[in-house]
C-alpha cells in the first residue's frame, strides 16, 4: 500500500509493527567526497570550533536528516502507491484489502501516523467499483469474501481527510444497497456485526470533514444523504483570495478595475465557447499521454515506402511484444513483474515504438541513455496508469469538464477579467460546483517509481530486438558507446569535451533514415502548446498548467543534484497569500492566445527547401537557416593527395593538415545537422497548428524568470520562431498605432539603436519602398530586410504594414503584430535605480535624453583614454604593453571589443571569464598574434575600472551583494531573499558534506558568491515584468514578454510604455536593499544564534550585513519621462 508519512518519530513500542525501513544515519553512505588523509591536528583545531559554529552544524545536520527522512518517506510512498496500482490492475484483491486493513490499523495504535490523501481513498474506490460489477459475475461465496474485506476496511479505517471522508460514505452506501439487493443469495452475518461499527462512524463524519468539495475519485453527489441542510448550502463566490494588504506593490490591484469599455486581452472574436469545448476534449486526451503525430513535410515523395513501412517490415512491435511476454515471466524484481504482468504487451509495444520514433526524428546520431530509459518507462507507466483509473472507474473528464465550461467564461465575458484575476476567477467556478479546485489525477506519482529500473529494462530490450536489414544481413540499430560532447563555455572561447556513454544509432541505418525518411514526426504530447487556456496556478504554486494532473512551477535546477528547487521553494511559502501576484503573472502570460503567421511560414519553408543547395550558403546563413548535412563532403585522401598520389611520400605535417581539415568538416557538418533537424521540427509544428489558437503555459526557475513550457515552439525562441507567431488578438491601429508600426520595422532592425527616434523615423521615410519592396518581393528584390540584425521579424513587420497601407485609411487596419521594447541593459537599469546612480542612470537610459545613450561606447572611450594615459606614461607598469597593443590595434578601442564583458558584468563574470571574452573579440578583429591573452588581460582591467568609475554605486552595491553572500557562507547558510512580490529565493548551490562528523548540506562558496548579484538583480527585472503584466491585464491590454522585452498590440505601445514605467518607478520607491539588509541580518542572525555568538563576532557580521556605501542623487521619477528607457 501507499507509505505512511511519519509526523517526525515513531513510538519505540510501534517500531516492529511498522513495514518502514528504518533510516540509514551512516555518514560513510552519504558522503560524496573521498576521504582525507589523516593529518596531525593543529592547536586551534584541537580547541575546536565556537560553540555557535557547534550549533549551525548540529541545526545543518538535523536538517538534513529530515530532508534525507522526507526523500525516504516519499520514495516508500511512491512504493506503496505502485504496489497499491498493481494489486489493482492484476486484480489481487486479497492482497490489496490485506495491506490496507493493516494499515489502518497501525494508524490506529499511533496517532502520529498520518497517511497521504488517496491512500484510503484509492481502495474506497476500488471497492464501491467491484461492488457496482454485475452480480453474475461472480459466484456468491467470492462476492462475500469481497464484501466482507470491504466492510473489515470500513470497520478499521479512520478517516484523516475530506476525500477519504466522501469516500468511506460512498462505499457504504453502495455496501448498504449491494446488501439489501442480494442478501437472500449471501451469508451476512459477519457482516452485519461489522456494520455496526461503520455506521456509527459514519454519523460523526459530516460534522469533522467539508464533504461539499467533489474529488475527480468521488463526488458529493454520492453521499446526499449523510449531509444535513446547512452544509449543502450554497457556495459563495466571495472567496478571501485576493493580495496581502501589506504588500505595497499590489495595493491598487486589490480592487477591481474602473477602466471604461474594458476590453479584456483574452476573449477573441473568432473563438466561441464550443470552439474551447471541442479542443479542451483534445486537450484532455493529449494529457492522458502518448504522442501526437505530425507530418514530415521535408518527405517529399509520399508514395515511396518509408521507414515506417521498414519498421514494419522487420517487425519491431512484434518482437519487442514478445520479449515484453518473456520478460515478464522472468524477471525477479517484484515491482517489474507485477508491472509488465499486467500489461497490454501489444499496447505497450507501440508505445516503445513511438518513444524510438521519436527519438530517431531527431536527427541525431546518438541518444542519451538516462534520458531515452526515462522516456519508454514514462510512457509505459503512464499507460498502466490510465488502465489503472479505469479499473477504479475513474473519468477524468466528467467533472473536469463542468468546472472548464463554468472556466471559459473568463475567456468569453470582457467583464470578468476586469472583475477577477484567472486564479481567482478558477476557484470561483470550482466552488460554485463543489468542487475541490486542486483538482487531480489519484496516484499519478506512482509513475515515479522504479522507472529507472523500468527503462533500463525496457531499453535493453529495444537494444537487442531492433534490428535492420542491410547488404543481405540484419543487425541491431543500436548498441552503445562514449561520446565526446563539447560543452562550450559563455565564457571561454576554448571547448571542453568529456566522454558521456550514449546510445549510438549504427552508421549504415542512420544513412539509411536520412536517404529514406520517415512519413512522420512524434512529439510527446506534455511538451505542446496548448489549443485552450491553461489550467492556472493557485496558492502555494499549485495545478497549472495541466488539467489531470500537477506540475512543478518551479524549473528543476541544474546546478545542484543535492536540491530540489521547486521543494525548497514550497517549504518557504508560510501562507496562502505569499507570491500570489507572481502566480497571476504567470497565468496571465500563459493565457495570452497566439496565431500562426501563414505567409511567413510559407516563405520559411519555402527557405528551407534551399538547405540542399550549397549555392544558397551565404543567404541561408544570413536567415540562420543551416545547410543539409548532404552538402557537406568530408574529404578523403584522394582529394586532397590526388588519385596518383602515394602516402608515404606524405609528410606528417600534412597528414595532420589533413586529417585537422576531415575532423573540422565533420564537426561542421554535425553541428549543421543537429540545427537543420531543430529547426524541420519547429517548421513542422508550426504547419501542423497553422489553423489553430495557441497558448504557451509558463513556469519560472528559481530567480522567479519565466519561460514558456512548450520547448519546440513558442515566442520565446529564435528570430524564426518569433516571425511565425502573431497575437490571435487583432486590435485597430489607430494613428499612433500606426507610428509605432513604422518605428518598429526600423527598430526591429538594429541599425539605428543609438539613434534618436526622429532619425529612425526619417530613415523610415526614407525606405519606405525598400520595406514595401522586402514585403513583395523578399528573395527576388532588393532585400533590404537582410541587412537586419533580426531579418525574419523585419520582414513579418514589412509585411504588416505594408497590409494597412494597402487600406484607404491604414489606421483602420486590424493588427496582430507585436510590437516590441527593450530595455537598454537592463541589469545595469537595476542597479543604478537600486543605488540611485546617477552617472549610471545617464548612461542606460533612466534619465530623459535626447538621443539613446551607449554604454558600450561610453566604456570602449573610456578604455581608450586608459591606454593613451599608460602610453604616454614611461612610469606605469602598463607603458610597455599600451605601447605594444598599440601596433597590433592602432585604431580606438572598438565597442565590439568590449561588449560582452559591460553586458555580463551584471551577471557576474570574473576577471577570468572577461579576459576570455575580450580575447574572442580580439580574435575576431584578426588581432590573433601570440601576446593576445596578455592584451586581452590588459584591457580586462581597464574595462573593470572604466566600469567602476561609471557605476560607482552601482558596482558598490555588487560588491556588497558579493560581501553579503561570503557572510551566508561562513554561516554555512545559502543566500536566499524574498523579492518584492512575496516570491521566496533561495540559491541553490548547495552540496552534501562531513562537518565535525556530521552529514551536512552546504553552500557552495564560489557559486554562491558569484551567482547572488546576477541573480538577485534577476529577481527583480522578474518583478518589474509581472508587474507590468498584471497592470496590463488590468488596462485590458495584451502582453507578453521575454525577459527585459515587453511586446503588445502597436496601439497599446504607449499604455504600456506609461505601465511599464510607472510600476519601474513604484518598485523603486520601495526601500529595497534596507529590506533586503534586515531579512538577511533576521536570517543569519536569528536569536537563537546570537545567544551562543560572541558579541564582537556578532557586531561584526552585524556590520557586515549592513550597507554602508552612500546612495547616488538620482530622482527615480525621472523614468517616467525617459523615452529610450524602454524603446
Amino acid at each position: 500500500m501507499c507509505s505512511l508519512v511519519i509526523k517526525r518519530f515513531l513510538h519505540p513500542k510501534l517500531v516492529k509493527h511498522s513495514r518502514l525501513p528504518l533510516r540509514n544515519f551512516s555518514t560513510a553512505a552519504a558522503l560524496r567526497e573521498e576521504e582525507q588523509p589523516k593529518t596531525r591536528k593543529t592547536k586551534k583545531e584541537k580547541d575546536g570550533p565556537e560553540e555557535w559554529e557547534k550549533s549551525i552544524i548540529k541545526k545543518l545536520s538535523s536538517e538534513h536528516r529530515m530532508r534525507d527522512q522526507d526523500s525516504k518517506l516519499l520514495l516508500n510512498e511512491r512504493k506503496h502507491m505502485a504496489n497499491c496500482v498493481n494489486y489493482i490492475l492484476t486484480g489481487n484483491i486479497k492482497k490489496l484489502f490485506g495491506t490496507a486493513i493493516n494499515d489502518a490499523n497501525l494508524m490506529k495504535l499511533n496517532p502520529n501516523l498520518v497517511f497521504y490523501d488517496e491512500h484510503f481513498a484509492v481502495v474506497l474506490k476500488y471497492a464501491k467499483t467491484l461492488l457496482n460489477q454485475p452480480f453474475k459475475s461472480r459466484e456468491p461465496k467470492n462476492w462475500e469474501e469481497i464484501l466482507y474485506f470491504v466492510t473489515s476496511f470500513l470497520s478499521r479505517v479512520t478517516p484523516n481527510n475530506d476525500v477519504t471522508a466522501i469516500g468511506f460514505l460512498s462505499t457504504l452506501n453502495s455496501v448498504e444497497e449491494f446488501k439489501k439487493k442480494h442478501e437472500d443469495f449471501l451469508k451476512m452475518d459477519r457482516i452485519d456485526k461489522l456494520l455496526w461499527n461503520v455506521r456509527k462512524t459514519a454519523k460523526d463524519l459530516p460534522a469533522k470533514f467539508n464533504l461539499n468539495r467533489s474529488q475527480l475519485l468521488f463526488r458529493t453527489s454520492e453521499i446526499n444523504e449523510h449531509l444535513h441542510p446547512k452544509e449543502a448550502a450554497a457556495p459563495s463566490n466571495k472567496l478571501k483570495d485576493s493580495y496581502d494588504p501589506k504588500m505595497e506593490l499590489v495595493k491598487s490591484l486589490r480592487e477591481p478595475s474602473s477602466s471604461p469599455n474594458y476590453n479584456s486581452p483574452f476573449v477573441l472574436k473568432q473563438r466561441t465557447k464550443m470552439d474551447y469545448v471541442r479542443d479542451f476534449e483534445l486537450q484532455l486526451n493529449s494529457e492522458m499521454g502518448g504522442f501526437m503525430k505530425v507530418d514530415n513535410f521535408t518527405r517529399l515523395n509520399k508514395t515511396a515506402k518509408s521507414m515506417e513501412d521498414y519498421i514494419k517490415e522487420w517487425q519491431w512491435k512484434e518482437r519487442i511484444e514478445k520479449r515484453l511476454s518473456e520478460q515478464a515471466k522472468i524477471l525477479q524484481d517484484s515491482f517489474l513483474k507485477q508491472c509488465l504482468s499486467s500489461a497490454d504487451y501489444g499496447k505497450c509495444a507501440e508505445i516503445i515504438l513511438n518513444v524510438v520514433h521519436a527519438a530517431l526524428s531527431e536527427g541525431q546520431g546518438h541518444m542519451s541513455v538516462g534520458i531515452f530509459q526515462l522516456e519508454m518507462a514514462h510512457a509505459v507507466l503512464h499507460h498502466l496508469h490510465n488502465n489503472f483509473l479505469k479499473q477504479i472507474n475513474v473519468s477524468p473528464g466528467t467533472i473536469t469538464r463542468e468546472v472548464f465550461f463554468d472556466f471559459l467564461e473568463y475567456f468569453c465575458n470582457h467583464k470578468l477579467a476586469q472583475d477577477y484575476s484567472i486564479r481567482q476567477w478558477w476557484n470561483i467556478c470550482c466552488n460554485s460546483q463543489n468542487v475541490d479546485s486542486t483538482l487531480t489525477l489519484p496516484c499519478g506519482d506512482f509513475k515515479f517509481f522504479n522507472r529507472k529500473k523500468l527503462g533500463e529494462t525496457l531499453c535493453n530490450i529495444v537494444m537487442e530486438e531492433c534490428t535492420y536489414a542491410y547488404k543481405n544481413r540484419f543487425g541491431r540499430a543500436f548498441q552503445y558507446g562514449n561520446v565526446s560532447l563539447e560543452s562550450e563555455s559563455t565564457i571561454l572561447t576554448e571547448n571542453r569535451t568529456k566522454p558521456v556513454k550514449m546510445i549510438l544509432i549504427q552508421s549504415d541505418f542512420k544513412r539509411m533514415i536520412k536517404a529514406i525518411e520517415f512519413n512522420y514526426l512524434f512529439f510527446p504530447n506534455q511538451l505542446l502548446p496548448f489549443r485552450v487556456p491553461p489550467r492556472p496556478w493557485i496558492d502555494k504554486g499549485k495545478n497549472g498548467p495541466f488539467y489531470l494532473y500537477s506540475s512543478k512551477i518551479v524549473r528543476t535546477s541544474e546546478f545542484s543534484k543535492d536540491v530540489d528547487a521547486c521543494k525548497e521553494f514550497d517549504k518557504r511559502l508560510t501562507s496562502n497569500e505569499m507570491a500570489r501576484p507572481v502566480f497571476d503573472a504567470l497565468n496571465d502570460l500563459g493565457s495570452t492566445p497566439w496565431i500562426i503567421n501563414g505567409e511567413m511560414l510559407d516563405l520559411l519553408t519555402e527557405v528551407f527547401t534551399m538547405c540542399n543547395d550549397k549555392t544558397q550558403e551565404e543567404l541561408l546563413s544570413k536567415l540562420s537557416v543551416p545547410l543539409h548535412a548532404g552538402t557537406f563532403h568530408i574529404p578523403e585522401f584522394t582529394d586532397v593527395f590526388g588519385v596518383t598520389a602515394n602516402a608515404t611520400n606524405v609528410t606528417t605535417e600534412e597528414w595532420r593538415e589533413f586529417y585537422r581539415e576531415r575532423s573540422t568538416v565533420a564537426k561542421n557538418r554535425n553541428e549543421m545537422n543537429s540545427l537543420w533537424a531543430w529547426l524541420r521540427y519547429r517548421v513542422a509544428l508550426a504547419r501542423h497548428f497553422r489553423n489553430d489558437i495557441l497558448f504557451f503555459p509558463h513556469n519560472m526557475d528559481f530567480r522567479g524568470r519565466v519561460y514558456p513550457i512548450s520547448p519546440h515552439l513558442n515566442h520565446m525562441g529564435d528570430d524564426i520562431n518569433r516571425c511565425v507567431l502573431k497575437f490571435a488578438k487583432g486590435k485597430r491601429l489607430g494613428e499612433r498605432g500606426l507610428y509605432w508600426l513604422k518605428l518598429h520595422v526600423v527598430n526591429i532592425t538594429g541599425l539605428l539603436n543609438k539613434k534618436p527616434i526622429s532619425e529612425r523615423i526619417q530613415y523610415y521615410n526614407d525606405h519606405l519602398e525598400d520595406i514595401l519592396d522586402s514585403a513583395n518581393n523578399p528573395l527576388n528584390g532588393r532585400r533590404w530586410w537582410l541587412e537586419s540584425d533580426d531579418p525574419w521579424q523585419t520582414l513579418a513587420a514589412c509585411k504588416e504594414l505594408r497590409d494597412a497601407l494597402k487600406l484607404e485609411n491604414p489606421e483602420d487596419f486590424i493588427s496582430h503584430l507585436p510590437i516590441h521594447q527593450d530595455g537598454s541593459c537592463n541589469g545595469l537599469q537595476h542597479y543604478a535605480a537600486l543605488g540611485r546612480d546617477l552617472e549610471g542612470a545617464l548612461e542606460v537610459n533612466l534619465c530623459p535624453t535626447e538621443k539613446p545613450a551607449d554604454i558600450y561606447s561610453t566604456v570602449a572611450a573610456q578604455v581608450e583614454k586608459r591606454r593613451i594615459a599608460d602610453e604616454n606614461d614611461e612610469a606605469s607598469e602598463n607603458h610597455k604593453i599600451a605601447l605594444e597593443l598599440r601596433t597590433v590595434l592602432p585604431e580606438p578601442v572598438p565597442r565590439k571589443v568590449v561588449k560582452q564583458t559591460v553586458m555580463t558584468t551584471v551577471y557576474g563574470v570574473t576577471e577570468y571569464g572577461a579576459k576570455h571574452q575580450i580575447k574572442k573579440q580580439l580574435k575576431a578583429l584578426g588581432k590573433d598574434d601570440e601576446n593576445v591573452m596578455e592584451y586581452a588581460k590588459y584591457l580586462t582591467k581597464c574595462t573593470f575600472s572604466s566600469l567602476h568609475e561609471a557605476f560607482k554605486v552601482s558596482m558598490d552595491i555588487k560588491d556588497w551583494l558579493v560581501a553579503v553572500a561570503d557572510v551566508c557562507y561562513r554561516l554555512k547558510k545559502p543566500v536566499e531573499w524574498t523579492t518584492p512580490l512575496g516570491m521566496p529565493v533561495m540559491q541553490p548551490y548547495l552540496r552534501i558534506a562531513s562537518k565535525l562528523d556530521k552529514v551536512v548540506l552546504i553552500p557552495v562558496k564560489s557559486k554562491q558568491k558569484n551567482a547572488f548579484p546576477p541573480n538577485f538583480v534577476h529577481s527583480l527585472d522578474s518583478t518589474h515584468m509581472m508587474l507590468t503584466t498584471l497592470h496590463c491585464r488590468r488596462h485590458g491590454i495584451t502582453f507578453a514578454a521575454i525577459h527585459d522585452c515587453f511586446w503588445t498590440h502597436a496601439s497599446t505601445v504607449d499604455t504600456m510604455n506609461k505601465i511599464c514605467r510607472e510600476q519601474f518607478i513604484e518598485m523603486y520607491n520601495q526601500p529595497l536593499i534596507e529590506n533586503l539588509a534586515q531579512e538577511m541580518r533576521e536570517k543569519c542572525l536569528p536569536p537563537t544564534l546570537l545567544k551562543k555568538m560572541d558579541e564582537k563576532e556578532a557586531e561584526k557580521i552585524m556590520k557586515e550585513l549592513t550597507p554602508s556605501f552612500k546612495f547616488g542623487e538620482l530622482d527615480i521619477s525621472q523614468v517616467k519621462d525617459s523615452v529610450y528607457f524602454f524603446n
